[in-house]
């Protein structure tokens, strides 16, 4: 298939220079826990790399989102859920897990990041931009 005049090749199949050349976004699916790693309705902490993401499991589904609050870097995973959100331990902020909204007020900047989440034979797997060298479950 040509496009613009180059080959365009499949992501899969590009070099991680090449992705980074042509400005290619490409993610993998890495498995970060299970489902019976988490509390029923509830968070845990991973640590992946340097980068804390929180696994929260409701009625709703499994969410995953940055774990690390926006305002004062406390671990959103220990917070409490309620409503499809959950509230930061130290000061009470909350964020919607489905999207990372700050609710509090119209301010996108607090915004979590949120990651795509896949369950497959009890596995989370969660969508990251790279390989991590390490995945610690807290």
């Amino acid at each position: 298939m040509k496009r613009n005049n180059f080959c365009w090749k499949p992501t899969s199949v590009l070099s991680r220079s090449s992705r980074l050349n042509y400005g290619l976004r490409v993610s993998l699916r890495v498995p970060l826990a299970s489902v019976d790693d988490l509390p029923t309705h509830g968070g845990r902490l991973v640590v992946v790399d340097d980068q804390w993401i929180g696994l929260f499991q409701t009625p709703e589904g499994i969410f995953a989102i940055d774990a690390m609050c926006p305002h004062a870097g406390a671990n959103l995973a220990k917070g409490n859920v309620c409503d499809g959100a959950v509230a930061c331990p130290v000061h009470h902020w909350r964020f919607r897990l489905s999207d990372g909204q700050y609710l509090d007020a119209d301010e996108p900047r607090f915004n979590a990041k949120v990651y795509a989440v896949n369950v497959e034979n009890g596995r989370i797997l969660v969508e990251l931009p790279s390989q991590p060298d390490s995945i610690r479950l807290i």
